[in-house]
């Protein structure tokens, strides 16, 4: 019996052993593969090989495994297929997200757990589906495109791409259950429904590659354009009904049809171009001597972000029905952003001129051309007498300005410094040191003494007088020497102040 007893264990001993040696992890193979390859033991041009009959075999059945754990349908284990060779796969085009070694995508499919991988397939079969049937309906088809189902097909890797870039499980999970704002729409619903509700998108999907086979290059742009104002991706900082993905953008667009977002497009072209100009110019200024580019670029941004807005309010609006004229004359309303884009690139345009004048000049002298400028643009200088005064942007002075020359803008803010702007200086220096000791004397009182009171008054008519004289001149010959008499009477008035000032008044 004991001889028995022992045979049996030593059997015992012998299998596990033999089991043991059959086990061995993956990143050992992996180490030796690399120690090999140091050593040069192995050629460069075996190692891939030896590798994937390794690895592959390997994290294969550990997928199959995990694939069988899930208990997913046929249906859904298409899906799982699908997202496991997108995001496993490099893309040359378009932005660069992650792509998941085979290691790296298990591993987070087992950080997930099954739920929240449930879950993600269940959300991702109305795209698959749909993709895959408008893809049938195609090939049975005499479409022109029958080959080139790229459209939508991109569309949806890219919304993988996206929905699986998050740095968290609980990010991934977040975006890949919200990657459009129909995936939660489709997967409870019965076989029937389901059937009905893919019919019910399967001509937009059609239609948008037919539209993509028709639009001209310059037309595929400015969608491409819309396409990037449209889109906000799903994320911990956007409210879900504020998303709207790039599949949600073409399926509008199937919905809208060809003659419709042709019409669209016309309409945005002329902003889109607008944009262009505006975002060209602001890149050219280099210098700003000046400190207006910054403000340039924040109208610039302003103005981007609110035709954004209108242009999202519109997709998610516009049914494509006898609404659609009046939804497409209610966008940009009044040419709005059409025109700011303008203004910028033509005040843009004015500062890189004037850089090209005040490279030239002195501090001193830019300081009084700026004061001059911010003078003759104020749309509204407070006028008294009500004068039918011109609106002028900064483009305009500037473009006047570099057409006058080197020599007679020299004269003319020399002459300025000398007759007005030297007593306007001491004059305000008064008004700030009377302001300060108000301050300091009165801390709770918000009202201005007298002498703020009217010099600011006193200003406000030498800043209308500026520009009465540079209206009436017609800007060009403004920066004649000879004009600064029409403004001297209200320099008079500093120099009151600096009367006052040695009488001790304003102390």
């Amino acid at each position: 019996m004991f001889k028995i007893r022992y045979f049996k264990i030593c059997f015992l001993l012998l299998l596990l052993l033999g089991i043991s040696c059959n086990l061995k992890p993956l990143g050992r193979d992996v180490a030796v593969l690399n120690r090999h390859k140091l050593n040069g033991n192995v050629a460069d041009e075996g190692i891939e090989d030896v590798f994937e009959r390794h690895s592959d075999i390997s994290i294969e059945d550990r997928f199959n495994n995990l694939i069988n754990s899930f208990e997913l349908s046929g249906e859904e284990k298409e899906v799982f297929e699908y997202i496991r060779d997108v995001v496993t796969k490099s893309f040359p085009e378009g932005p660069a997200y992650k792509a998941y070694s085979e290691e790296e995508f298990y591993d987070l499919l087992v950080g997930l757990g099954v739920f929240r991988v449930k879950q993600i397939i269940e959300r991702n079969l109305f795209i698959f589906t749909l993709l895959k049937e408008a893809e049938m309906v195609i090939e049975e088809s005499e479409y022109g495109f029958k080959d080139n189902l790229s459209v939508f097909r991109n569309a949806y890797i890219l919304n993988l791409k996206e929905a699986f870039s998050g740095t968290t499980l609980d990010e991934v999970h977040y975006k890949a259950i919200n990657n459009h704002r129909f995936s939660n729409n489709y997967a409870w619903r019965g076989v029937v429904e389901r059937q009905e509700y893919i019919k019910n998108y399967i001509d937009h999907v059609i239609e948008v590659e037919r539209m993509y086979a028709e639009l001209s290059d310059e037309e595929k742009e400015v969608l491409e354009y819309i396409r990037d104002v449209v889109v906000v991706y799903s994320s911990a900082d956007v409210e879900l009904y504020n998303m709207y993905a790039n599949i949600d953008f073409y399926l509008s667009l199937g919905r809208l049809g060809i003659d419709k977002v042709k019409q669209l497009v016309y309409k945005v072209s002329l902003i889109f171009q607008n944009f262009k100009e505006a975002k060209k110019w602001i890149g050219i200024i280099e210098k700003d001597k000046m400190g207006l580019k910054e403000k340039l670029q924040s109208d610039f941004k302003s103005t981007k972000e609110k035709f954004a807005d209108d242009l999202r309010n519109f997709f998610i609006s516009a049914s494509g029905g006898h609404d659609f004229k009046s939804q497409i004359n209610d966008l940009d309303k009044d040419d709005y952003s059409c025109r700011k884009f303008d203004d910028i690139s033509e005040d843009a345009i004015g500062i890189i001129e004037a850089n090209n004048i005040y490279v030239w000049l002195s501090d001193e002298e830019i300081e009084v051309l700026e004061y001059v400028r911010k003078a003759v643009t104020d749309p509204d200088p407070g006028d008294l007498e009500n004068d039918d005064l011109g609106i002028y942007s900064n483009h305009h002075f500037y473009r006047n300005l570099s057409r006058v020359g080197i020599d007679a803008i020299r004269r003319f803010a020399k002459g300025m410094l000398l007759f007005c702007f030297e007593k306007y200086k001491k004059s305000k220096a008064i008004v700030d040191r009377v302001a300060r000791r108000t301050k300091v004397l009165y801390p709770e009182s918000q009202k201005r003494s007298r002498v703020e009171a009217f010099f600011e008054h006193y200003e406000k008519e030498f800043l209308l007088n500026i520009k009465r004289a540079y209206d009436s001149h017609g800007g060009y010959w403004f920066f004649d020497g000879e004009c600064i008499s029409d403004f001297l009477d209200y320099v008079h008035e500093f120099d009151l102040f600096l009367i006052r000032k040695k009488r001790k008044i304003w102390h």
